[in-house]
């Protein structure tokens, strides 16, 4: 029997990650693999990881991380990335640059397509092509515009000052940049703008060939092909010679001997000063101790009863907490407090009040039951698979391999977790908040300052930069920039070789193993209430999802309850406290949450929808019946009269809500959009959108008093019950018991259809340099003929002519399309050149069937690609969901196995009748821009709503 070519290390089966782990190296590179054999696993999980230290902030890393999936030696097409999101199978496609890593993964639940995208991504890091043009369209251009100045370009460019113009992601930057002034954490891997401008093609070729080599990679693979198979295959794929992976080091930043303090702009108009502490802590090497650290951050930051937060909202010196916690993603990890919307002449009493605090915590320590509540938590937690489990492992062993710590340790989340609790006393975390905290001095105070003036200085500077930079450049140059400009454009619009897109692997429709979903819920309609069921592996918990329907509430409630769905979690109930509340969801269960959306069934029509509101939470099988007494207590009696309370919670989730506006742009702006179509959009951008932003940032505490009331007593006493669970069957009797004791008593009631208003054209204003555009038209149910051949057509745009233009030439982060809920969607994200994007929307819509690619290949391609969504990896924590959106859209086994074989047989002539249907609908497509004053004159848009920044 032949020796394997990778060299054992260590294996072992842990229960905590329901896998035999193997931790082997190549023997003829010095590769790391780490394979997690898992029989059971539906999806194949894979990534490989580079150390990428950056040495300074001009986003190297980042651009190798988009330029290496541009082509390679094997797949010399311009785009293999996209082939592959276009033709496969693939449950997870992407790449993504840390602080001091860079790792490319891919996921999916047929095997050869799994092994097929693992081939493509080995050849792409190991073999890229790295042309320039490649370096120009994904890093930074100069581009010459009509009037002889100078515009930069680039996708990393434009996704980078979108990330520069969140004030969120600007403060944790700065913060970094001050803690680590002499390491690669004070440098920015992403990439500044105005340092991304002077980044060369030389330069960045030899970052790569310092740094992507397989003795600096790490392999990791979550599957259920055996290690014997999966590691002879990884020996085909690697190169023959490696190097020594000593040569790439993350320098560690010196500890300071004293505090320092800074006061920073930040851009801004409303809401105030963030003012934050943040220190270095713990080195990379105990797994332990940073499992102590991410409890020491549950137990003072995390509920409402933890103390520092308790303490900084109590105080009213502020609205919210800012990011705050534990960073443990680094070889030298972070600790940040900080509080929101703080006045200037306050600043200086938070930052007292956090030490304040800190110091008492040292000296009595944390209340106990909230460090017992904490921990059981934790250990839900160890149990808890949802979607995100694969790629929550991936993060775990590349980080512990990138800073050089035991992997197999890292991965014993159950020791860990043992040795934690065995440690753990009542003046444990007190020890460690007196060492860390208290005494620790490489600490930083922080103030930013809002400054309203700071996104137009920057603007002049970069025009200032422009023009030094033509200033400097010659005639000849300025034509060799000319000519650069028309090679990209002529290497995007030529298309790729047919041998070489032939290369690219793929399978065939009929070698795609078809079937209906594998994992489906059962429905029982009992007199008072509906019961969905899935049962599957749960490790021993429960999950339940209990929705109420409120279609029948009176309309005028409806924008109140994002409001109510806010607080009901958060505040008391029956004759105990909110903190009372808190400690039983913490004793019972991982913590009870509500939310409310509206579901359209989108299976027959797309006129009808339901408001829902549902309240989730999971916990032990034994403690279920104990959760489902504080979910009713929680919807049937809660305290939602204590006007102090509430309106602590609405400002801190009115500031939540707030930060996520420039990073979540592309939502807002597609939710105004669909909001004209139907009642549903309607509803669902009144509960998620700009408005529900308003409401909370205009609060009207006895008008929402006495909102709360009405809708409390509407779902106490009409709103029919539909409970979700997960888990086993051996619980049922207990559900049915419940829905039957706590049916409503009186029947639901019934309200007129509310009818939307139509939208041609907004703008939602934000004080931001960075921009987003959403177009919306009248979509189809699944049921009518050419919904599916649409489905397959939209993923072709989607995939195809809008990346192509909007992305690859206009140089915006994302765009792309789709076609659910009633709805067809066009969006971009951080997008340079919106106003010409909402022109392409439209103009695709016109001239539709020119814009597809109508051959059959490509066409099975997007059925390919389609398909994957009926039938996802359902894991426990996303089966209620799941079971949810099926159930009320109207989506049974029956229907979804039509969709399924509907899918399998669009055809030419389907698409280009759904061609037709498209352009002669596009009279009720309405459009947005998401931007600052600036974009919308460009955009002659006339009609702005102000976005709240």
């Amino acid at each position: 029997m032949p020796s394997s070519p990778f060299r054992i290390l260590n294996r072992k089966k842990l229960d905590a990650v329901r896998s035999t782990v193997t931790l082997a190296e190549h023997k003829a590179t010095g590769a790391v693999l780490v394979h997690l054999d898992s029989p059971e696993e539906r999806e194949n999980f894979f990534s490989i990881c580079f150390r990428t230290p950056p040495a300074d902030n001009r986003g190297t890393p980042h651009i190798l991380e988009h330029t290496v999936l541009c082509g390679s030696k094997k797949y010399p097409v311009k785009d293999p990335f996209m082939e592959l999101v276009r033709s496969s199978m693939a449950t997870f496609i992407n790449a993504m640059t840390y602080d001091d890593r860079t790792v490319y993964p891919v996921g999916s639940t047929d095997r050869r397509d799994f092994l097929n995208l693992v081939d493509v991504y080995m050849d792409a890091v190991f073999h890229p092509l790295l042309r320039k043009e490649f370096f120009l369209q994904e890093g930074f251009r100069l581009q010459i515009n009509h009037d002889g100045t100078l515009t930069g370009s680039g996708v990393v460019y434009n996704e980078m000052k979108g990330a520069y113009a969140d004030p969120d992601s600007y403060m944790e930057r700065e913060t970094s940049r001050i803690l680590f002034p002499d390491s690669p954490y004070g440098k920015d891997s992403g990439g500044d703008p105005p340092s991304i401008e002077t980044l060369t093609f030389g330069e960045y070729r030899k970052f790569y060939k310092d740094h992507y080599h397989p003795g600096n990679s790490c392999l990791f693979a979550l599957t259920s092909i055996p290690f014997q198979e999966f590691a002879e295959r990884m020996d085909t794929l690697l190169p023959e010679k490696g190097e020594n992976a000593a040569k790439v080091t993350i320098e560690k930043q010196k500890k300071f001997s004293e505090p320092v303090k800074r006061e920073i702009p930040v851009q801004g108009e409303n809401g105030g000063c963030t003012v934050l502490s943040a220190w270095m802590v713990n080195d990379a090497g105990n797994p332990c101790e940073s499992l102590a650290f991410s409890l020491l951050e549950d137990v003072l930051l995390d509920e409402d009863s933890s103390p520092v937060k308790k303490t900084l909202l109590d105080s009213g010196l502020g609205t919210g907490l800012s990011s705050c916690g534990y960073d443990a993603d680094s070889l030298q990890r972070t600790f940040v407090i900080g509080l929101k919307g703080v006045k200037r002449t306050d600043a200086e009493k938070v930052l007292d009040l956090i030490h304040t605090t800190l110091r008492e915590l040292a000296e009595k320590g944390p209340d106990w039951k909230l460090v017992q509540g904490m921990l059981h938590r934790k250990e839900l937690l160890l149990r808890y698979s949802g979607s995100g489990w694969p790629f929550a492992l991936m993060s775990l062993v590349n980080s512990a391999w990138a800073h050089r710590q035991s992997i197999m340790r890292a991965l014993d989340l159950n020791a860990l977790m043992a040795e934690l609790r065995e440690n753990l006393s009542e003046d444990f975390l007190s020890g460690m908040i007196s060492k860390w905290l208290v005494k620790n001095p490489h600490r930083a105070d922080i103030i930013f300052k809002p400054d309203s003036k700071m996104q137009a200085r920057e603007e002049r500077d970069a025009q200032k930069r422009m023009t030094a930079c033509k200033n400097s450049l010659s005639a000849e140059q300025l034509e060799e920039l000319a000519r650069e400009e028309e090679k990209l454009e002529e290497m995007l619009d030529a298309p790729d070789a047919p041998e070489a897109l032939a290369a690219v692997p793929r399978l065939s429709l009929s070698e795609i193993e078809v079937s209906a979903p594998k994992l489906f819920h059962k429905s029982t309609k009992t007199p008072d209430g509906m019961l969905l069921n899935t049962e599957m592996s749960t490790t021993g918990l429960v999950y339940v999802d209990l929705c109420m329907d409120l279609s029948g509430l009176n309309a005028n409630l409806f924008p109140y309850l994002p409001l109510f769905t806010a607080v009901l979690t958060r505040t008391g109930a029956g004759n105990l406290s909110h903190l009372e509340m808190a400690d039983l969801e913490l004793k019972y269960s991982s913590g009870l949450s509500a939310s409310v959306n509206s579901v359209t069934s989108s299976y027959h029509s797309t006129d009808k929808c339901l408001p829902l509101l549902k309240i989730s939470g999971y916990c032990l099988e034994s403690h279920l019946s104990r959760m489902l007494e504080l979910m009713k207590l929680r919807l049937f009696n809660g305290n939602l009269r204590n006007t102090e309370r509430i309106s602590s919670i609405l400002r801190e989730t009115e500031e939540r809500l707030r930060s996520s506006l420039i990073p979540g742009g592309d939502a807002f702006a597609s939710l105004r959009v669909r909001a004209g179509l139907t009642a549903g959009h309607m509803l669902s951008e009144l509960f998620s959108g700009i408005p529900a932003v308003k409401r909370f940032a205009n609060p009207e505490p006895e008008k929402e008093i006495e909102a709360f009331i009405q809708i409390a007593a509407y779902i106490r006493e009409r709103a029919p019950r539909t409970l979700a669970w997960t888990g086993q069957n051996r619980h049922i009797d207990m559900l049915f018991s419940w829905l039957e004791k706590n049916a409503a008593v009186l029947p639901a009631k019934t309200v007129p259809d509310m009818q939307p208003s139509y939208i041609s054209k907004q703008g939602i204003m934000i004080q931001a340099d960075t921009s987003f555009a959403a177009a919306a038209m009248t979509g189809l149910p699944l049921k009518h003929h050419l919904a599916l051949p649409g489905i397959v057509a939209v993923r072709m745009l989607s995939e195809g002519y809008l990346w192509d233009e909007i992305r690859s030439k206009n140089g915006a982060y994302g765009a792309g399309a789709s076609m659910s809920g009633g709805a067809l969607t066009f969006s971009s994200y951080r997008d340079p050149a919106p106003a010409e994007t909402l022109r392409c929307f439209r103009n695709t819509v016109k001239d539709c069937a020119t814009r597809l690619d109508l051959r059959r290949q490509s066409i099975n391609d997007s059925i390919k690609a389609s398909l994957k969504g009926l039938d996802p990896p359902l894991r426990p924590a996303g089966a209620n969901g799941m079971a949810i959106l099926r159930h009320f859209s109207g989506l049974d086994r029956k229907l979804a196995e039509e969709v399924l074989h509907g899918l399998l047989g669009v055809n030419r002539e389907q698409i280009e009748c759904f061609a037709d249907w498209i352009a002669s609908s596009e009279h009720t497509m309405q459009q947005c821009i998401m931007g600052n004053s600036d974009v919308m004159k460009r955009a002659e848009i006339t009609e702005i709503i102000n976005g709240g920044l």
